[in-house]
């Protein structure tokens, strides 16, 4: 195996102890402080994945060996750890594991082919680790906090339809009808082919949500398809313009549609754009393209962030946090950052399955100070249309979110209270 290029090395280390307040330096794979000097090996080669847990909670690592050692010398604490922390870092954020799994035609690749574990954020489990044992070792480490609340639920949302078009409007309630039916769902079906005749636009949930968020003191992020053919509105119409009215001070992002994700065709959409609103972040549609090849082309059309990368087909931690990192293209550190989606309506099918897994959830990452993006596309909380459950959900996240101390923002204020 080749060895970790010394600069992402080192980049690495500073992203995992920029978590914390306390002044460091960093010399090889040492984090030097002004107490202790914390050093991690150096391990060229991977083993069989083995436990570790220092008294916060398990995890696994690959490089090295899951324990570590303490001295003293000239009156200054050494903690040395026997596993390669850059090295683990790095596999995660550069989806080594992905390496030959199979793409769909959209360049996306499914959970369902890769053979990884998602459920928890196991990176910020790994740093807690490390923190828990210099903080039992006496060592003064400050974790930072995002505007004075200890982790931060980025709250999204896709906008690929306003309802503007009345028969592509008519079009979903018949093929919503359709599902319904052989599942037995007969007045469900009734109702939603009603729909189909009906001249209310109840796929325009955007105030809808507002109201909902404002409701928990919290913001949101808003991705919006420019492309005409991809969505059902014109992003230059009445609507529209009604709608960033609307959304005046909230976050608005480029949500690019098929297109082809390369940097003309994504600067031409980001423009069109750009006229409404001032734009730092984009999603691509259908969560499209390639990682890292497609950040590079987002990169060239000026994006800060990106926040595409989570699975299209299952929540969870893809890259085993949702915490902002520079993305690395080869020996490159690129200065655009992702910050993954982590869950997704789709993939929602039980209010008590994923109520269960956002509690436990939130627990980790309000003790590791981390971060969690829910990506909720407005058209979705059309009752009429897909019933309650996306709306039930929302609602659990929002004061869950609200009653265990979140940041509950967008995800521009969630970076700028990192980076800032």
């Amino acid at each position: 195996m080749v060895r970790l290029n010394p600069d992402i090395s080192k980049f690495l280390l500073q992203w995992a102890f920029q978590r914390f307040s306390t002044k460091f330096k960093i010399k090889n794979n040492e984090i030097i402080l002004d107490d202790c000097i914390v050093k991690f090996k150096d391990v060229h080669s991977s083993s069989k994945p083995q436990d570790i847990d220092f008294g916060y909670r398990k995890c696994q690592i690959k490089y090295g060996e899951p324990n570590f050692s303490k001295k003293k010398v000239n009156g200054k604490s050494i903690v040395e750890f026997n596993f390669d922390l850059p090295r683990e870092l790095y596999d995660h954020l550069t989806l080594q594991h992905e390496k030959n799994a199979r793409k769909d035609k959209h360049g996306r690749i499914r959970h369902k082919h890769v053979n990884s574990k998602i459920a928890e954020p196991s990176i910020d489990i790994l740093i807690e680790n490390v923190y828990t044992v210099l903080k039992e070792s006496g060592i003064k480490l400050e974790k930072k906090k995002f505007k004075n609340k200890e982790f931060a639920i980025c709250l999204t949302h896709d906008i690929d339809r306003l309802g503007e078009d009345r028969l592509l409007r008519s079009k979903t309630y018949a093929y919503q009808s359709l599902r319904n039916i052989p599942h037995l769902k007969i007045k469900k079906a009734l109702g939603l082919i009603k729909g189909v005749f009906s001249g209310k636009n109840n796929d325009y949930q955007i105030q809808s949500v507002l109201d909902l968020e404002r409701k928990y003191n919290a913001d949101s992020s808003w991705f919006f398809l420019v492309s005409r053919k991809d969505s059902d509105f014109d992003i230059n119409g009445q609507l529209a313009k009604a709608t960033f009215q609307l959304l005046k001070g909230q976050e608005i992002g480029l949500h690019p549609s098929f297109i082809p994700l390369d940097q003309n065709h994504i600067q031409m959409e980001k423009s069109i754009l750009s006229r409404h609103a001032e734009i730092n972040g984009v999603r691509t549609h259908y969560l499209r393209g390639g990682f890292p090849e497609t950040l590079v082309e987002l990169e060239k059309s000026g994006f800060s962030y990106d926040s595409t990368f989570g699975y299209i087909d299952q929540y969870g931690f893809r890259f085993g946090t949702s915490y902002p990192f520079n993305v690395i293209a080869g020996d490159r550190i690129l200065g655009i950052k992702e910050i993954p989606q982590t869950l997704m309506d789709t993939q929602v099918k039980d209010f008590k399955t994923v109520t269960k897994y956002l509690e436990d959830t939130f627990k980790i990452l309000k003790s590791t100070h981390s971060v969690f993006v829910v990506n909720y596309h407005p058209s979705r909380f059309n009752i009429e249309k897909y019933d309650d459950l996306n709306l039930k959900v929302y609602e659990w996240i929002l004061k869950k979110g609200k009653s265990e101390g979140a940041l509950m923002t967008s995800i521009e204020q969630v970076m700028n209270s990192i980076y800032s």
